[in-house]
């Protein structure tokens, strides 16, 4: 009696990553390259809703073809392989799907079709870094990219903010007659509140929600590394980055940084947390400690540019993160390995990376106190930065403004409940649902605006997606070791960041950012390899 054999069937291989003597891994890391370096420099692709702010988007697509082509290619290579993928990293393709449903009850179909467009581009982003995130060595590369566009973004900021963004007349940033202009449009916007810093983005909050990602990126970079060239350019960006915070004059992002550090602190562990909060201290201080100059001498070259004074400005900023790079590179190669062994008993213990979080709020109250207590710690900063502190309570009108945007876009939902009234419907249709007249072309909450737009399936489709992020970017981060942590962090700091403000303003309608974060999303999935 002859006795059937099972078959063994072979375990499925691991999904290959997108290795790097692939010809499409670097031809994928050249569009992106290009993208995070040039994109900005078009006003954030801002989706304002006119001609020209769509050429430039328009322009932005045709990275979002290319990377499509490359992925294309690839994934081919991986199903012809027999490799077995996850439906799950697919999942932000609803976006798109719930934008295209959403058009047949579009208030405007241009401008949902463009939106539509857009969605896909964000889904590109999203795949092209789940694809990186795989390996060690994408993961590595996304973060590289993330770090230089923002020292490129801060730095042109502190070039407008001195009086010159031309590079020595080697660029014109304005073609008017054939006149040359040596500063960004608006990168330095005037309001009622004075000179406030925008850089690319001709948006002081928005650029206050990018810094806030830059800091803590900076921060928790130099406390993950013992090696000198991370932890001194990741220190030494956070002075200028800091100073550009404070120079954004955004009450919005003084009140989300403390809550994005407070999400950020407790993925690091109890020494590592010390660590990041040290170098924290460090490029603040030496911020804080020149601020002053900064302001004064930054003000006094937009009215009248003189190089000589222009030449000591930025002395005075790069001394300054000099100092706060080299005070950091001391701590974290003499200081960090002592602290590590005084709290190594410390750090075993279950619930030790709440502490310093729990202690951060009784800080955070202890700093409110000093703030908007009558203690006169706020005069010592600059009068600009001082009554933009001072003003901070719920009665301002930025914040009654904005429960308006809420209400009216809730009514304007109540209309369109289920797949929304297309792309851009908020500013075709707030008009018709305003409590009281006023203008705004956006409705200053990126999930209600996409509540708006794609109704309640596009709205669940978000939130699914994000949870499926977040729940398998933690129980991965959780079973992984230091090394492969510290290479995902940034990217979780960074989308965090941006979408916490983006609740209470449109950062997200900046193509660029809007890129920045579902690259940063695909990102983290890759790394927490759904099921």
């Amino acid at each position: 009696m002859a006795n059937k054999q099972k078959r063994k069937t072979k375990p499925s291989p691991a999904l290959p990553a997108l290795d790097r003597k692939s010809v499409i891994y670097w031809i994928i890391v050249g569009i992106l390259s290009f993208f995070f370096l040039l994109a900005p420099f078009n006003r954030g692709l801002f989706n304002g809703s006119q001609a020209t702010f769509a050429e430039d988007i328009a322009a932005a697509l045709m990275f979002g073809s290319g990377l499509l082509a490359c992925l294309g290619l690839h994934m081919y290579h991986v199903r012809a392989s027999g490799h077995k993928e996850s439906v799950l990293q697919h999942a932000v393709w609803l976006m798109p799907l719930c934008y295209l449903i959403s058009m047949i009850t579009a208030a405007s179909a241009y401008f949902s079709s463009f939106q539509t467009l857009i969605w896909v581009f964000y889904a590109v982003f999203f795949t092209a870094a789940y694809r990186l995130a795989l390996s060690a060595d994408g993961r590595k590369a996304m973060v590289l990219l993330f770090s230089a566009s923002a020292y490129v973004i801060v730095l042109f900021g502190m070039m407008n903010w001195f009086g010159d963004a031309s590079l020595w007349g080697w660029l014109n940033w304005e073609h008017l007659g054939g006149s040359k202009h040596t500063v960004y449009r608006d990168a330095v916007m005037v309001d009622a509140n004075g000179e406030r810093l925008t850089s690319v983005f001709q948006y002081a909050n928005t650029y206050a929600a990018y810094l806030i990602a830059v800091i803590l990126v900076c921060a928790t970079t130099a406390a993950w590394s013992f090696r000198t060239v991370p932890v001194v350019l990741s220190a030494f960006l956070i002075v200028p980055s800091v100073i550009s915070f404070l120079l954004t004059l955004s009450r919005g992002g003084f009140v989300a940084l403390p809550i994005a550090l407070l999400l950020t602190l407790p993925l690091l562990g109890l020494q590592r947390q010390i660590h990041a909060l040290a170098h924290l201290l460090i490029g603040t201080a030496a911020a804080v400690a020149v601020l002053s100059p900064v302001t004064a001498r930054g003000l006094a070259l937009q009215k009248t540019f003189v190089p000589s004074d222009a030449a000591a400005a930025w002395l005075i900023l790069i001394g300054a993160g000099a100092v706060g790079a080299a005070l950091s590179w001391i701590y974290q190669r003499y200081a960090a390995p002592r602290i590590d062994r005084w709290t190594a008993r410390f750090a075993g213990m279950r619930f030790s990376p709440l502490a310093l979080p729990a202690l951060g709020v009784v800080v955070g109250a202890a700093g409110i106190i000093l703030l908007f207590g009558n203690t006169g710690f706020v005069k010592l900063l600059p009068a600009n930065i001082a009554v933009r502190i001072e003003n901070i309570n719920l009665n301002q009108h930025s914040v009654l403004e904005r429960g308006t945007f809420y209400q009216d876009a809730l009514k304007l939902w109540s209309d369109y409940p289920v797949i929304g009234a297309g792309g851009e419907a908020w500013q075709v249709l707030y008009e018709k649902y305003q409590n009281n007249p006023y203008t705004s072309r956006q409705a200053h909450n990126f999930f209600l605006q996409t509540l708006v737009e794609t109704g309640a399936l596009g709205f669940l489709a978000l939130l699914l997606l994000l949870v499926l992020v977040y729940v398998c970017f933690l129980k991965t981060y959780r079973q992984s070791d230091d090394r492969d942590r510290a290479s995902i962090l940034p990217l979780y700091v960074a989308a965090t960041a941006i979408l916490l403000h983006s609740i209470i303003d449109f950062d997200m309608s900046y193509v660029y950012v809007g890129a920045v974060v579902f690259f940063s999303l695909g990102g983290m999935l890759g790394f927490g390899r759904p099921p």
